[in-house]
């Protein structure tokens, strides 16, 4: 008795034409269908209507933004119109230079106005800043902060020998989260995103969300915005940052 392979098998006496490779030609068809999964309930459809797509942190360029989206991007080029202490200068195309060795000076820091950021303007639109930092470090007794915000009202980063930490502070009441580990003398991308749909802000590092917490009425709360980066040593130590590209915008 003959062994029949029934999928070499033809579909027909007039049809040669074998199941896998009827199975190939209808998935081309389907994959150059432009109509595909756009259905009602089907994946495509879906995806277009979220009002809130997944894409990894920083994965959306300027030149996606919306010509209504109220947008600031800053390559800081010219870091000696901004307010500076210790030792800060220029370091290549769009890098600012913080730097500080054995208490000399005890701290490095530059502080530039965001008047973008001014939920007077914007009082009820979640918003998203990103922006890049390389820390460097010599010895034990290092810091270093990026700080977003004004007098009372502020979120961003901490850096010290033990790790990295978010905060966000609300008229002198802070949230701060454990240490998070970070990788010094590597340049990171960071991210904070402020929902005031969700009631909530959540840090990213590296595309990947490392914090959250609530705003408790933060959202409405920054006017006239600043950026504060800063870095200072101890005794027979040293640390530096190298900060650059701020891109901030609100989602209308």
């Amino acid at each position: 008795m003959s062994v029949e392979t029934w999928g070499e098998m033809p579909k027909s006496q007039i049809d040669s034409e074998t199941p896998e490779q009827a199975i190939a030609r209808l998935i081309a068809v389907h994959e150059a269908d432009p109509e595909a999964h756009t259905g009602e309930n089907e994946s495509l459809q879906a995806h277009r209507q979220n009002e809130i797509i997944d894409h990894p942190a920083s994965s959306i360029i300027p030149d996606k933004f919306s010509n209504n989206q109220p947008t600031m991007l800053n390559f800081f080029t010219s870091p000696s119109t901004y307010t500076t202490h210790g030792s800060v200068a220029q370091s290549g195309n769009g890098l600012v230079y913080l730097y500080t060795t054995n208490h000399s000076p005890v701290v490095s820091d530059i502080q530039i106005p965001l008047p973008f950021l001014d939920a007077q303007l914007y009082p009820n639109n979640d918003v998203v800043i990103d922006f890049a930092l390389r820390f460097i470090k010599g010895g034990s007794t290092y810091s270093a902060s990026v700080i977003i915000g004004d007098s009372s009202c502020g979120f961003g980063f901490l850096i010290s020998q033990s790790g990295l930490k978010c905060f966000i502070n609300i008229d002198d009441t802070q949230v701060i989260s454990d240490y998070i580990t970070f990788q010094d003398g590597t340049a990171h991308s960071f991210r904070v995103f402020i929902s005031n749909v969700d009631s909530a802000i959540y840090f990213y590092m590296d595309g990947v969300q490392i914090y959250s917490t609530a705003l408790f009425g933060f959202g409405t709360q920054i006017y006239d915005a600043s950026l504060y980066v800063s870095t200072a040593s101890g005794s027979n130590s040293s640390s530096s940052v190298e900060f650059s590209m701020l891109r901030a915008y609100y989602k209308v």
